[in-house]
């Protein structure tokens, strides 16, 4: 009989170190997530393949590819479960990164109209008021930021984000009302 050494005791997998060249460290996992998202755009399995996708073209600085895989699927997306509420925030982050605020403002608007979601919400209004704030809509940034700060005034309010959104938000209003 032969013995095993035991699994994650003696020796650990090396890790291939990535190249910089996305087609060397990704190609086969690019095509793949391509695949299931042109064969299967509504489902689940598409929803997690773009998301995976966007990751990768983001870490490569390819916003634009990143913001094509996540459309198709972002499009069909209601925000009213996990996986989809995650690839609108997804979208969301990448066209903001790519300064298109209308559009992020919109794809994050679809999860903030959804309960399901309410633990997303401070986070996502508080993102959605620096977009505002880009588009020079001083107002509805002013509006989010009071908000955020008043959820954070109660632990138990299920939309309060993480600890310290709410004293980010009274920063950012501060810095609001200075620039004014």
């Amino acid at each position: 009989a032969t013995t095993r050494p035991p699994v994650g005791k003696d020796k650990e997998t090396p890790k291939a170190k990535a190249t910089g060249d996305m087609d060397k460290d990704y190609g086969p996992e690019v095509a793949g997530f391509k695949t299931v998202i042109e064969k299967h755009p509504t489902s689940k399995a598409a929803q997690m393949a773009a998301l995976n996708l966007s990751e990768i073209y983001v870490n490569y600085k390819k916003m634009d590819d990143a913001s094509a895989a996540l459309e198709k699927v972002a499009e069909k997306s209601s925000g009213k479960d996990l996986i989809s509420a995650i690839v609108l925030t997804q979208y969301g982050n990448v066209l903001s990164n790519k300064d298109n605020c209308k559009g992020a403002v919109e794809a994050w608007g679809k999860v903030l109209a959804q309960s399901q979601a309410a633990f997303m919400h401070d986070t996502l209004r508080l993102k959605s008021a620096f977009c505002y704030e880009k588009m020079n809509e001083v107002t509805k940034a002013e509006e989010l930021y009071k908000k955020v700060s008043q959820n954070s005034q109660d632990p138990k309010n299920p939309e309060a984000g993480e600890t310290g959104l709410g004293k980010d938000a009274e920063k950012y209003l501060r810095l609001l009302k200075v620039k004014k």
